[in-house]
């Protein structure tokens, strides 16, 4: 017989609710993803800004998300998660509504740099639900189904984000189209402070601070150096020794990880010899799927009569083009289990590397129309 928990409700009724809960997060986490993709020369021109500057907003943002999930994470497990989720979740409606109403490409990039504080809520969310279920005899389960159905709310939300934008774009004022995502994301910080329990954290120790100061400081060396690149140009010579200052401030960073009982990276689990093809893999994952998001986005809507290139597409057809990717992804998830079966989980991995390398290499012959970049996408 199930054991009621002292709320009065089952654990199984529980875990419902609480999913409940998290998908509405994963939902303005698909917002944020995949709103903002189909109006980015729109936000270019509504900033005064050449379409390549907008690739700042993504390699600003991306900085911000590396530095927040492990030290958030860390917290996480100290003072508690739902107390950590409502903190992201409350600097990513203020990040939002700063976006909204920036009134400078120095502003926006700042508040849009903030909105990257949303990356934790996904493996916050997986800690709430492992821990929720600690009790019910099926907490493996349980967790991998739950965090199946986030994940899957966070594709269909990514969709309904882009198609929303291409069809609203030519309708409002820039200020109110970016100000959807401010009020989705606020509705969750509600959503979040009055549904989720507050459990106090159980893990001991302290906080690495100096660990956190130091790949902060790593991080924005070699930041710091790329920005130089961009303003100054690769043959300058400070761009270059920002680079190598920041690469060499790794070796008294990693002394001092390795010296900890309680680091924030792990250093000894980073230097098993075993997981070096997984960090590897996932580095050039975030390359294509995170990095290519402006690039192709901003291809996709350049005037080929101006410049020689691009489609010449409007922000629908980037929702569309959004819209189709996104399908396609949750295809190629949903069919894992069956792929795995025949090639193995090893070999399932190679073939749908082999496939993404497949369509962006199609973009170098079939590059000239929509229907050839759908392809490329799918």
């Amino acid at each position: 017989m199930t054991t009621p928990t002292r709320t009065g409700v089952t654990p199984g009724q529980g875990l419902l609710a609480i999913v409940g809960l998290l998908v509405a997060v994963e939902v303005a986490s698909g917002v944020l993803q995949g709103y903002y993709t189909p109006i980015f020369s729109d936000i270019a021109d509504h900033l005064g800004i050449d379409d390549a500057d907008v690739n700042w907003f993504e390699a600003a943002q991306l900085i911000v998300s590396a530095l927040c999930v492990p030290p958030l994470a860390r917290l996480g497990d100290l003072v508690g998660h739902k107390k950590v989720l409502v903190l992201s979740t409350a600097v990513t409606a203020l990040a939002s509504w700063g976006v909204a109403f920036a009134p400078s490409f120095g502003t926006f990039l700042v508040a849009w740099a903030l909105q990257g504080a949303y990356v934790v809520w996904l493996p916050l969310e997986v800690a709430i639900i492992h821990r929720r279920t600690r009790d019910t005899g099926r907490q493996q389960l349980l967790t991998r189904r739950a965090a199946a159905v986030l994940v899957g709310a966070l594709e269909l939300s990514v969709i309904i984000g882009a198609l929303t934008s291409g069809a609203l774009v030519e309708a409002t004022s820039m200020t109110t189209l970016l100000m959807l995502p401010a009020i989705v994301t606020t509705v969750v910080l509600v959503l979040v402070w009055f549904g989720v329990e507050d459990v106090p954290g159980e893990a001991t120790g302290g906080y690495d601070w100096r660990g956190l100061g130091m790949i902060t400081l790593v991080l924005g060396l070699v930041m710091g150096g790329l920005i130089a690149i961009r303003l100054q140009g690769p043959a300058a010579a400070l761009p270059w020794l920002l680079v190598l200052a920041g690469l060499a401030a790794l070796v008294p960073f990693v002394r001092l990880e390795r010296s900890l009982a309680d680091p924030m990276v792990d250093v000894r689990l980073l230097a098993r010899t075993d997981q070096w093809p997984i960090q590897l893999t996932a580095f050039l994952f975030g390359m294509s799927v995170l990095g290519a998001q402006i690039p192709l986005s901003t291809f996709a809507r350049t005037d080929p009569d101006v410049v020689g290139y691009g489609l010449g597409a409007d922000a629908a057809f980037v929702s569309t083009l959004v819209g189709v990717y996104v399908v396609f992804l949750a295809i190629g998830a949903f069919t894992l289990p069956l792929t795995a079966r025949l090639l193995g989980p090893r070999g399932a991995l190679v073939a749908s590397s082999l496939l993404v390398a497949l369509g962006y290499g199609l973009f170098l012959p079939f590059h000239d129309s929509t229907t050839q970049t759908l392809t490329n996408m799918a």
